[in-house]
């Protein structure tokens, strides 16, 4: 929810949003659906989208540094947190390309540079959370 709160203010810098197939989706429509999961952005990226629906153009309009394809040695996960510690938006990135990613978010909410591991046990926890209270 922190992701679509961001979203729909106007006043913060985040212009999209993909959640992959199985992410719960939020109560807005998306813009656009497509088999790998859910967009929310303006009319121009969609159109973007359904013309290249790579992971390329896809991290090209959430303003990432680099697509997963270029990805080298074990990334990391840039994270944009809110006040109350929720995920407003996250990349991964190469070591290399760590400062880029960080002043990307920059803007968005408290930084926070965490592994995949960490990650993905962090979902893990939100989903059985989730499913325990929904």
């Amino acid at each position: 929810m922190a992701q679509t709160r961001a979203l729909l203010d106007p006043r913060h810098p985040k212009r999209a949003m993909w959640l992959s197939v199985w992410t719960p989706t939020p109560p807005i429509r998306p813009s656009l659906v497509l088999p790998t999961g859910c967009f929310y952005g303006s009319v121009a990226d969609c159109r973007r989208l359904e013309a290249d629906p790579s992971d390329e153009q896809l991290a090209a309009i959430l303003g990432y540094v680099e697509p997963k394809s270029m990805l080298r040695g074990y990334p990391l996960a840039v994270q944009a947190r809110d006040t109350a510690g929720c995920v407003i938006s996250e990349m991964l990135s190469s070591p290399s390309r760590l400062p880029d990613a960080v002043d990307a978010l920059a803007g968005h909410g408290s930084i926070v540079v965490v592994t995949m591991e960490e990650v993905l046990a962090r979902r893990l926890a939100l989903a059985v959370k989730e499913r325990r209270d929904g």
